[in-house]
């Protein structure tokens, strides 16, 4: 029996197969219409809401729990999103034995095994194409995360 699908869109598990299947479907779930970035301060806080509950989905999904905190800001063609409080139990276990760089080095392997989730997050947040996405943490300082996308020019 497939287990049921985390985001609860009312799709089983096994039909949401590759990531970008699981992406769109978090999406949909989150942000039924997503609004391309606009000029307006309500219309960016729109997006950047949209951005933040995207992230903090996929973290759910990749790490098992989401982060304490998100902030999205967005500046041209910028969006950063600042995570805090991303670890696990099992992560902080690890860093208070004294191995902060193996869970910085797994985090961003799997930061990188899932980029074309968090890219599609906000290519479809934004309705931009993102040109460069740039992620990093610093485990021994309560687990704060950055991820930096670059939007291609408009």
């Amino acid at each position: 029996m497939p287990r049921p699908h985390r985001f609860d869109c009312g799709l089983p598990w096994h039909s949401v197969g590759p990531s970008y299947r699981l992406v769109r479907s978090t999406l949909d779930c989150i942000a039924p219409s997503v609004h391309p970035v606009t000029t307006t301060a309500k219309g960016q806080g729109d997006v950047r809401r949209q951005i933040s509950e995207a992230l903090t989905a996929i973290h759910r999904e990749q790490y098992g729990r989401g982060p304490d905190q998100v902030r999205t800001i967005m500046s041209g063609d910028l969006v950063t999103c600042v995570l805090e409080g991303v670890l696990t139990s099992s992560e902080e276990s690890l860093i208070s034995g004294g191995s902060s760089g193996r869970v910085a080095d797994s985090r961003g392997l799997l930061q990188q095994h899932g980029r074309e989730l968090f890219v599609a997050a906000v290519e479809a947040a934004t309705g931009r194409s993102v040109k460069e996405f740039i992620s990093g943490m610093n485990p021994d300082h309560g687990g704060t995360a950055v991820d930096v996308f670059v939007l291609e020019p408009v």
